[in-house]
């Protein structure tokens, strides 16, 4: 039994490190590069000015509000308590 345990970890090591490794060599080359010029082209998206006051509110209630409610819950929580937080909403 113990021999199946140290071959399952074994190789999960091991597509563990080769995922990693293959996912490092893509990360190098450019995404959107492309030999013709569709890349340059403009999209007509008739919801970005929607889109943007979205995005401007989501920065605005960020910054005033949750920012200062996570370095507030930072200083005041012991590291303890956050850690027994981080576990019980992950399981």
């Amino acid at each position: 039994m113990e021999k199946k345990n140290l071959a399952l970890m074994s190789l999960l090591l091991v597509l563990t490190l080769s995922t990693g490794l293959a996912t490092t060599a893509q990360a190098t080359e450019e995404p959107f590069k492309d030999d013709d010029d569709t890349a340059k082209e403009a999209v007509y998206d008739p919801l970005e000015p929607i889109n943007r006051v979205s995005f401007a509110v989501n920065d605005v209630v960020y910054r005033v509000f949750v920012f200062p409610i996570n370095d507030a819950y930072r200083f005041v929580v012991p590291n303890m308590v956050q850690t027994g937080i981080s576990t019980f909403s992950t399981t």
